[in-house]
C-alpha cells in the first residue's frame, strides 16, 4: 500500500510532511558524493593511488565542474516528468558510480568516478529534493527546510566518523561499495513506497490549503511564476549566483582539504572526522531557527550573515593553534552554512514561483557545481606552491568580505517582470 493511501485512511495530516521526510533521507543517501563523504577517502586515495595534492584536486575540480554541466537539463526533466520518474533513474547510476570508485586504478578512472558522484549525488539528487519540496510547500517552506534540515544534519554529522570507522573495518574499496548498495536499498523504499511528485496528484494543495488559502498559494506559485529568461533578467538572480558561488567554492574547499588542514596543524584524521560532526551540530541546533527565520525576515538579510560567518570561519582556521580553537571555526561553518542552505532552499520558489522552478534551479546548480569545483583545486595547487593551506584560507575570507555587503541586493524581483 502506497503510504499516501494509509495517510488518507486515517485522517492524518497534511502528505507533505511525509514527503518532507523522504527529502531528508534522500539528502542523507547524497553523502557518498558530498564533499563531506568523499573527504572521508582522501587519505586512502593519496596513499593507495599514490597521488599529489595537486593531481587529487585537479580530478575533484574537473568531475565537479563537468558535473555541474547537466544541471539544467536535469532541472528541466524534473519539470517535465516529475521527481519521482527522475531520480529513480540518477540513484541507479549513483549506485553504480559509488561501485565504481571501490574499483579504480588511477588518477584518470578516479576522475571519471568523481563527475559521476559529483553529478548524481551532490547536483542531481539534491537539485530534486529541494524542488519536491517547493512543490509540496509555499507559505512554509523555510519552516519545512529548517526541520528537515535539522534530521539531515544529525545524521549526516555521523557520515564522516562512520565512514573512518568502515574504513578501518573493511578498507575503502569495500567501504564505497557498501555506501552504494546501502543507497540503492534506502533510496528504493523511498521511491516505491513514499514518493508522489506534487500534492496536486492526490487532491491537495501547497501546505495543505483549502478554498481561499489554496486559490492564493496556486495564484502565487504559477500565475506570476517566471521564466528562466526572466528570472536572468533580475538582480537577486546574480547576486545569489556570486553569494552562492563564493559559498560552494570555499566551503567545498575547505571540507574537501580539512583532513590535510589537520594534519598540517598536528592534529589527527579522527579530529578531521570529528571537525565535521561539530558543524553538523551546530547546523542541526539552528536550522529549525533560520527556516523559521526565513518565513518571517528578509533572506537577503541572512545571506549577509552566512557570508559573515564564512569570512570569519576561514580567517580563524588559518590561524588555528589547537583543537577548540579549530572546532569553533566548525561552529561558524555551521552557522554560515545553515542560513546559506535555508536560502538557497526557499528564495528561487517565493521569487520566481513553482512552473519552471526546475530549470531555474537548474541554471543555478550548474553554476554553482562549476565553482564547488574551483575550491579544492585552488587549496590543493596554493598548499603544493606555499607549503600551507593557511595562504588559501587567508585568500578567501579577504574575497568573500567584499561580498558581504553586496548580498543586501537580493531583494524580491517586481512581479511585474514575470508578466513583460
Amino acid at each position: 500500500m502506497h503510504l499516501h493511501r494509509l495517510f488518507a485512511r486515517r485522517g492524518a495530516s497534511y502528505y507533505g510532511w511525509a514527503m518532507a521526510a523522504a527529502t531528508m533521507v534522500t539528502g542523507i543517501c547524497t553523502s557518498p558524493g558530498q564533499t563531506y563523504g568523499i573527504s572521508s577517502f582522501n587519505s586512502s586515495f593519496r596513499q593507495s593511488l599514490s597521488l599529489s595534492d595537486t593531481q587529487l584536486t585537479g580530478a575533484y575540480m574537473l568531475g565537479t565542474l563537468l558535473a555541474a554541466l547537466p544541471m539544467t537539463y536535469i532541472g528541466a526533466l524534473f519539470d517535465r516528468y516529475g521527481g519521482k520518474r527522475t531520480l529513480g533513474v540518477v540513484v541507479f547510476v549513483f549506485g553504480l558510480a559509488c561501485y565504481a570508485t571501490s574499483r579504480v586504478t588511477g588518477v584518470v578512472t578516479l576522475f571519471g568516478c568523481f563527475l559521476l558522484l559529483r553529478m548524481c549525488g551532490q547536483g542531481a539528487m539534491s537539485l530534486i529534493a529541494g524542488n519536491t519540496d517547493a512543490m509540496w510547500f509555499n507559505r512554509r517552506l523555510g519552516t519545512v527546510t529548517g526541520i528537515k534540515r535539522v534530521g539531515s544534519e544529525l545524521a549526516c554529522g555521523l557520515v564522516p566518523a562512520g565512514t573512518v570507522w568502515l574504513i578501518v573495518r573493511f578498507g575503502w574499496r569495500a567501504s564505497y561499495a557498501i555506501l552504494g548498495g546501502v543507497v540503492w536499498v534506502v533510496m528504493g523504499g523511498i521511491l516505491w513506497l513514499v514518493f508522489i511528485d506534487r500534492p496536486e496528484n492526490i487532491g491537495l494543495r501547497p501546505d495543505g490549503d483549502v478554498g481561499g488559502q489554496e486559490q492564493a498559494s496556486t495564484v502565487a506559485s504559477n500565475a506570476d511564476s517566471f521564466t528562466p529568461s526572466q528570472a536572468l533578467c533580475t538582480r537577486a538572480f546574480w547576486v545569489m549566483a556570486a553569494a552562492g558561488a563564493l559559498w560552494s567554492m570555499v566551503g567545498t574547499g575547505v571540507q574537501f582539504n580539512i583532513q590535510p588542514i589537520f594534519l598540517e596543524k598536528g592534529f589527527t584524521i579522527q579530529n578531521a572526522a570529528t571537525w565535521f560532526t561539530v558543524l553538523a551540530g551546530t547546523s542541526a541546533a539552528l536550522f529549525l531557527v533560520a527556516g523559521i527565520l526565513a518565513d518571517h525576515i528578509r533572506l537577503n538579510v541572512m545571506l549577509c550573515v552566512s557570508l559573515a560567518a564564512l569570512v570569519i570561519a576561514d580567517w580563524l582556521l588559518a590561524q588555528a593553534t589547537s583543537l577548540p580553537h579549530a572546532y569553533l571555526t566548525a561552529g561558524l561553518f555551521g552557522l554560515g552554512q545553515t542560513f546559506f542552505m535555508t536560502i538557497i532552499s526557499t528564495l528561487f520558489a517565493r521569487y520566481y514561483g513553482r512552473t519552471h522552478l526546475g530549470k531555474i534551479q537548474g541554471i543555478m546548480a550548474t553554476m554553482l557545481g562549476g565553482a564547488s569545483a574551483l575550491g579544492p583545486f585552488v587549496m590543493g595547487f596554493l598548499n603544493d606552491v606555499a607549503g600551507s593551506y593557511d595562504v588559501s584560507l587567508r585568500l578567501f575570507a579577504v574575497i568573500i568580505a567584499v561580498m558581504v555587503p553586496v548580498g543586501l541586493l537580493a531583494t524580491p524581483p517586481s512581479r511585474r517582470s514575470a508578466a513583460v
